[in-house]
């Protein structure tokens, strides 16, 4: 049911985000309540003797095993001294502490050497972490050296990482078995881990990089770029400059995708000149605007000799390349010269409004690539298309809210991909029945979400829109339970909760009776949805403790992800419609970040037991 609409949006949103966390907290086991004791019934034979209580302690001889000290009586606690304080029969029971002896003086114990007492022997300490008790240089405080001995206890003697594979012999190494520092580094092998590539010996990190090769030569996770190449008529003067893309933002609010129209801007930043760099004066670093139109990008130059270029390009896969033909170019003393322009665009690279930060549902990663289908007209994947009741909208506005409903039946569509990919991953893993059920019943659950999301962008446009051909290239490529639970991490527990409290804002502020009603289901569902993936979290790292470390590590880079702020603000007609601005959402998600998730992952790393108890998503 709704909320009351006489509290405030902030209000009713504060609670939303409060029933999340109680909802997280329940599936791991970390929110219920203590159970009350039963209170113990007293009971007396009747015999006088036994009510005399000489010692005035509030037990009658006929129960109390010392009546003539008041410091001992059945409702007594027991202390460790020698005495049955509370008249069981047992003397110093549960009390005594375990000591485990320290015979290498290091403040770390023996788990094999130990003894009870009511207070610290000498020669013991009240650890048993001591991995070698024979040598004072081998303890969970100490850092491994050389020496033979395994010093910080880690279960493993010298391995001190210091050299890794390095296949193409570039001098950059890659993940693989690490050789010890304390060996000669073994040929084939490099002293450090930062090739992004090691099966190219062109890419690694510094590499200069190369426009139109489809590769990321300089390791630093971006692919576009775009190179200049410059050279004077009748000298062999000549010079080439290539820019790296950082950042590219859409400007059109529309979702940059394989053959279709959307204009960004980028910050275009020098990495390489070769030649003679006199006639590349012109190339500096800058913000630049491009715009995509099927397969031609066309390029603002106002820094570069001040003229405007288009290309036509091809697209293979995700990524666009284009190289321009020569242009004769006039320059100052009557020389000339010919100039074009080559480059490469992943479309993925390309930050949009309903990015991965800011979509619906489950996302649907693959390798770091976010997975999604680009909208179509069709009829099939819309639910009612009934008018929307809500303040006017300029043709900007709705335009504007049409991208961001089509974005979210979008992320909802590849939700569905998500959770099957899940089930599929939980089948692997072994899971038991009810997780898997879970999992198919979200997936069944995204369904009516896209086909409700469809139907608002359908009733706001006019015109029916579902969604194309989901690219799923890839998406079963990693099975390692590693893979599992870093995806499990970030698309469920992470971004899944995110997205829940998203959707509850933008309830929040919405007012057409049709658009809450989706937006109630989807926050209601997602709200289980959530749930279950911190539940899955649980089940998994109870089954593999030893992954403990990869888990912590995945969250905390999933939290340090910082959504862009910036952007065009949103009416309060786009609000009603159920639309938010990059700010709203990246406050919505610190706020959720620092009342659910965090809470969160402190009850996913406690001892508490995970429920055995099935719930569904």
């Amino acid at each position: 049911m709704p909320l009351p609409r006489t509290s405030s949006a902030g209000h009713r949103v504060a609670q939303r985000r409060s029933d999340l966390r109680v909802h997280i907290l329940a599936a791991l086991g970390a929110a219920g309540c203590s159970q009350v004791p039963e209170a113990k019934v007293a009971s007396f034979d009747g015999i006088f003797y036994d009510r005399i209580d000489k010692d005035l302690d509030g037990s009658y001889a006929g129960e109390d095993c010392n009546d003539a000290n008041a410091d001992i009586h059945p409702n007594a606690v027991e202390i460790c001294n020698n005495v049955d304080d509370n008249c069981d029969g047992s003397i110093d029971e549960g009390v005594r502490a375990v000591y485990h002896r320290d015979a290498d003086g290091d403040a770390y114990g023996s788990a094999d050497d130990t003894v009870q007492a009511c207070g610290l022997p000498e020669g013991f300490v009240e650890n048993d972490e001591d991995c070698n008790d024979r040598a004072a240089e081998a303890n969970p405080e100490e850092v491994e050296v050389c020496d033979g001995l395994d010093n910080d206890c880690d279960g493993s003697i010298d391995n001190i990482p210091a050299y890794w594979p390095d296949a193409d012999g570039d001098g950059y190494g890659a993940e693989g078995t690490p050789a010890t520092e304390c060996e000669p580094m073994p040929e084939g092998y490099a002293p450090n881990q930062a090739d992004c590539d090691d099966g190219d010996e062109t890419v690694f990190p510094g590499a200069p990089e190369l426009c139109g090769d489809r590769r990321d030569n300089d390791c630093d996770g971006n692919l576009s770029c775009v190179q200049l190449d410059v050279a004077l008529e009748d000298t062999e003067e000549h010079c080439s400059v290539t820019w790296a893309m950082e950042g590219p933002q859409v400007t059109d609010y529309s979702s940059p995708c394989v053959g279709c129209d959307f204009e960004f801007e980028t910050d275009l930043v020098v990495t390489v000149i070769s030649g003679d760099a006199d006639l590349c004066d012109a190339a500096v670093d800058a913000r630049q605007d491009f715009r995509v139109s099927d397969n031609t990008i066309a390029g603002s130059t106002g820094n570069f000799y001040a003229l405007d270029w288009d290309a036509d390009g091809t697209w293979y896969g995700n990524t666009l390349y284009w190289n321009l033909d020569p242009v004769r170019l006039s320059l100052e003393g009557g020389s000339y010269a010919s100039f074009s322009y080559l480059g490469e665009l992943a479309v993925y690279e390309v930050e949009y409004y309903y990015s991965y930060y800011y979509g619906e549902g489950r996302p649907l990663s693959v390798q770091g690539e976010h997975r999604m289908a680009h909208a179509v007209d069709r009829t099939d994947w819309r639910s009612d298309a009934a008018p929307i009741a809500s303040p006017r909208l300029s043709q900007a506005e709705r335009a504007r809210a049409v991208r961001a409903w089509t974005g979210a039946g979008l992320a909802e569509h590849a939700s569905v991909a998500s959770f099957n990919r899940f089930a599929m991953e939980l089948m692997a893993l072994g899971a038991p029945p009810d997780l898997l059920l879970a999992s198919l019943q979200a997936a069944g659950d995204e369904i009516v979400h896209a086909r409700d999301c469809f139907g608002v962008a359908s009733a706001l446009s006019g015109r029916d829109v579902g969604p194309g051909e989901l690219p799923v290239a890839g998406v079963l490529e990693d099975p390692s339970v590693e893979g599992i639970l870093t995806r499990l991490l970030t698309e469920g527990c992470v971004e899944e909760t995110v997205s829940t409290s998203l959707a509850a804002l933008r309830l929040a502020h919405a007012t057409d009776k049709r658009i809450r009603s989706t937006l109630e289901r989807i926050v209601s569902d997602e709200t289980r949805h959530a749930a279950f993936a911190w539940r899955s979290a649980r089940w998994l790292l109870s089954e593999r403790p030893d992954l403990a470390p990869l888990a912590r590590r995945v969250l905390a880079l999933a939290l340090a992800q910082t959504p862009p702020a910036g952007g065009p603000a949103v009416s309060a007609a786009l609000r009603a419609h159920g639309v938010l601005s990059r700010a709203d959402r990246a406050r919505e998600r610190a706020r959720t970040v620092r009342e659910v998730i965090k809470p969160a992952i402190a009850a996913l790393f406690s001892d508490a037991p995970a429920p055995r108890v099935a719930v569904s998503a």
